[in-house]
């Protein structure tokens, strides 16, 4: 057999490879120029202020979108989750919304959360009986396989498999077999969304592809903030960040971050409940050390701020949505930057 022969078949050889690889799987982290949309109402995201409000976001430099749907369970102790008809966003507005975001070139990250009916906060879900923790977890399980599955069906290029369930995540073995049995049913990068506080107690960060953490990581300064002195209080988180990142070698997300637009919230950006006069400043200041502290970090692979809004007309003066508020400019103008990420 000739030496031009072989070439030729070398050549048909590579390019039958080169033909079986996955479309539009890339490969590596990357760096999620992102924001959260959510609603509570079951129609919220199939309405057409939904789409006006989608591409004005598109507008932002946003590059990918964290789409947030809801279940509940009655109580902290409650074994069963389930959609409520009037709270949970209907499948049809949730398939029409990624298809909005898909065809502005953006993308998502589906983000299924379970809320508790009664208020208290879904950090606390925890059970006394082994049996109880099989049935909540047989339960969660259903749950997100039903958005897996959706996820797969409509291209979505991110899952997030648990949001801020703290008290639920010493049990390695029944989590580890929960992401195992979403990456039966979707293929794309998986994250877990810990809250600001707890992210050194997730033992199963090795299982999955980016560190997901709410970052609503106190902010103590003198009032008003400027943004030097945000900056120098985020100088101790970041170094915390860094430490964790150089253990667990795995990409950090800010699955959330954001700060109601009310004078002091700096210090507490996790209490939406925070009294007071609107301060647009404030929150704009929040957010331009936020992308100052971390933006050019390594390890740092993005942001996903909380939280843009389907009804613009109900935007909260004093509320997390940056929408028509100085810190919109701020998210813009950043994400118009690009990024260069060392693998």
């Amino acid at each position: 057999m000739t030496e031009k022969v072989l070439w030729a078949i070398a050549a048909v050889v590579a390019a039958f490879v080169l033909f079986l690889q996955p479309i539009g799987k890339e490969e590596g982290p990357l760096f999620q120029k992102g924001t959260t949309y959510a609603a509570w109402q079951n129609d919220s995201y199939g309405t057409l202020e939904s789409g006006r409000s989608i591409s004005l976001l598109k507008k932002t430099n946003t590059e990918w979108v964290s789409l947030v749907v809801t279940w509940y369970q009655e109580t902290q102790g409650s074994v069963v989750i389930y959609r409520d008809p009037r709270l949970t966003p209907d499948n049809q507005g949730v398939i029409r919304v990624i298809d909005q975001i898909h065809r502005l070139g953006m993308k998502v990250m589906l983000k299924p959360t379970v809320d508790v009916a009664d208020g208290t906060w879904r950090g606390g879900i925890r059970f006394d009986s082994e049996e109880d923790w099989r049935a909540w977890f047989s339960s969660y399980r259903y749950f997100l396989d039903y958005y897996a599955e959706l996820a797969a069906e409509q291209g979505v290029e991110e899952f997030c498999v648990g949001v801020e369930l703290d008290e639920t995540v010493h049990r390695d073995g029944d989590w580890r077999r929960i992401i195992e049995d979403v990456r039966t049913r979707y293929d794309g990068p998986l994250t877990y969304a810990a809250n600001w506080d707890s992210y050194w107690d997730v033992p199963f960060w090795d299982a999955l592809d980016y560190v997901g953490i709410d970052a609503y990581f106190t902010l103590p300064t003198e009032s008003p903030p400027t943004v030097e002195a945000l900056l120098s209080s985020w100088a101790p988180w970041i170094a915390e960040l860094k430490m964790f990142h150089d253990i667990v070698r795995t990409p950090i997300l800010f699955t959330e971050l954001g700060v109601c637009s009310v004078e002091g919230a700096s210090a507490q950006p996790w209490d939406w409940t925070l009294p007071g006069e609107s301060d647009f400043q404030e929150q704009a200041h929040y957010y331009e050390a936020a992308f100052r502290a971390v933006w050019d970090k390594p390890w740092f692979y993005g942001f996903y701020w909380w939280t843009w809004q389907p009804e613009s007309r109900e935007i909260n003066n004093t509320g997390y949505t940056p929408q028509g508020k100085p810190a919109e400019r701020v998210l813009t103008q950043w994400y118009a930057k690009p990024v260069v990420k060392r693998p």
